[in-house]
């Protein structure tokens, strides 16, 4: 897939959003419910994606694909500047912020990734992929790495 100068202008309005949503004017990350570096986690998923040349709204839905649950970024503006599409990829990938045990909060993610298309799923995979490079574990953490496997899976 060759991309046009709307998809190029789309992807980097979705560049803007996810700095916007991240980043303080002073370039520093503002306060988000997640230790790692989101816009650099985010663009690395994308880019990947662009290597590929994939779908411009799975590229889109990559840059923005954190936000919801990281940065308290509601739904429906995401819906509202990048459309259904896209906002249908990032629900698909968003995890139940009302559910706390990771556990089942993985779980609900897979099965969602299941009956959603194959551009869901391969964000998802690409998404863990990257994730796996933020997770430590000490001999205590036996629930965690259940919860990190159950979300890899």
């Amino acid at each position: 897939m060759d991309y046009s100068n709307e998809d190029f202008f789309e992807i980097q309005k979705a560049i803007k959003f996810l700095t916007d949503s991240c980043l303080l004017p002073d370039g520093s990350q503002k306060e988000l419910k997640t230790a790692k570096p989101l816009v650099a986690h985010s663009l690395r998923v994308a880019f990947q994606l662009i290597e590929e040349n994939d779908d411009r709204n799975l590229v889109i839905a990559a840059i923005l694909h954190d936000l919801v649950e990281d940065a308290g970024v509601d739904i429906d503006i995401i819906e509202k500047e990048f459309g259904l599409e896209v906002t249908d990829i990032v629900k698909a990938v968003t995890y139940d912020l009302n559910h706390s045990d990771e556990a089942e909060k993985g779980e609900r993610i897979i099965q969602q990734a299941l009956r959603s298309s194959d551009l869901v799923i391969k964000l998802k995979v690409y998404d863990a992929i990257d994730n796996m490079k933020y997770y430590t574990f000490t001999p205590a953490d036996e629930k965690r790495k259940e919860a990190v496997l159950k979300r890899c899976a």
